[in-house]
């Protein structure tokens, strides 16, 4: 198990099994058409307990004083997939977008550490504005999307001179 570090703590824990149980019913249609897409038809359960079995580290994201109110899950499979998806919520409560979005470069910069090339990649359907979008914020490098099944590839790339965490 990874140890989160401390400036990390004041809104990710550990995921856990009942993180997915309350996420999967929730998830933002833009990840529930990307899990059925890039899955190969798995639900938002099965495919966020495969991410939590072989996720290291597998995190959640929660308000302050909500802990329960899980904002989403993210994580590490090797070769470095790094992977989160949002509750339907988050988007809607100015709080949580704040406070998401805040800590999201701290998170990234963490999960780069963690890697030992310093890289990883995402990826998502062409189609999926909100995430291409936060994926550029975030630094990523979109590739050309593949043309047989219009998928986007991201790479994230620890940047020259960046400490890492």
């Amino acid at each position: 198990m990874c140890i989160i570090p401390d400036h990390l703590r004041d809104f990710t824990r550990p995921a856990c099994r009942a993180d997915v149980e309350a996420l999967a019913p929730r998830l933002l249609r833009e990840d529930r058409e990307d899990i059925a897409a890039l899955t190969g038809g798995h639900t938002p359960r099965e495919a966020l307990l495969h991410g939590l079995r072989h996720s290291t580290p597998g995190i959640a994201f929660f308000l302050p004083g909500q802990p329960t109110a899980v904002m989403g899950m993210g994580g590490i499979i090797h070769p470095a997939l790094v992977w989160l998806l949002f509750h339907e919520d988050l988007l809607t409560s100015p709080a949580g977008r704040k406070l998401f979005l805040k800590h999201c470069p701290a998170v990234r910069d963490w999960l780069l550490s963690l890697t030992p090339t310093g890289f990883m990649y995402n990826r998502t359907l062409a189609s999926s504005r909100r995430i291409r979008r936060w994926l550029h914020w975030l630094g990523a490098e979109e590739l050309p999307p593949t043309p047989h099944d219009g998928v986007v590839w991201f790479e994230i790339v620890k940047k020259k001179g960046e400490a890492h965490v």
